[in-house]
């Protein structure tokens, strides 16, 4: 089914790959925090309270991240937002097309008011779909997975130091 609806987004693909960037560079941010975490504990590990100066840097990074954390959360958003309606008025496009080019024997055994229901509800199912899976899933999945291929490459750094 998934397939099938990407198939018709492909006049909106140059907004898709740019929403997949957006959501990569989002959760390449929000592992700054962890990292700076771990680097302010060795620094007051190593150096104790004397040495502020790469804390505060630190700590300015990690606001730094948010800040465009923030920025690139509500552009994406914002762009999801306008590519679901955008998809919205194309499938119903493409719907009404489809129910133009029918005979007229179709329309006979069918009352009007039922075709343009089951049209708008099918069309209103896959914007949902669209619309939790680019808002919540897809950001929640792609945030884990980078966690565990950071968190992998870091096991590993580690294991061929030692």
């Amino acid at each position: 089914m998934f397939k099938r609806i990407f198939g018709y987004t492909k006049p909106f693909r140059r907004t898709l790959y740019t929403l997949a960037i957006l959501i990569v560079i989002m959760a390449g941010l929000q592992q700054v925090s962890p990292f700076v975490s771990k680097q302010v504990t060795d620094l007051l590990v190593e150096g104790g309270l004397n040495n502020f100066g790469p804390v505060v840097i630190l700590l300015l990074a990690v606001l730094l991240a948010k800040f465009i954390q923030t920025g690139l959360n509500r552009l994406t958003w914002h762009i999801t937002n306008i590519f679901v309606v955008k998809l919205e008025i194309h499938f119903k496009q493409i719907g009404f097309d489809h129910l133009m080019g029918l005979s007229m024997s179709y329309y006979n055994e069918q009352a009007t008011g039922k075709v343009m229901s089951k049209l708008d509800r099918g069309v209103n199912r896959i914007i949902n779909i669209v619309n939790n899976s680019g808002m919540y899933f897809l950001p929640s999945v792609t945030s884990a997975l980078i966690s565990f291929i950071i968190a992998i490459n870091y096991d590993c750094l580690l294991y061929t130091s030692d």
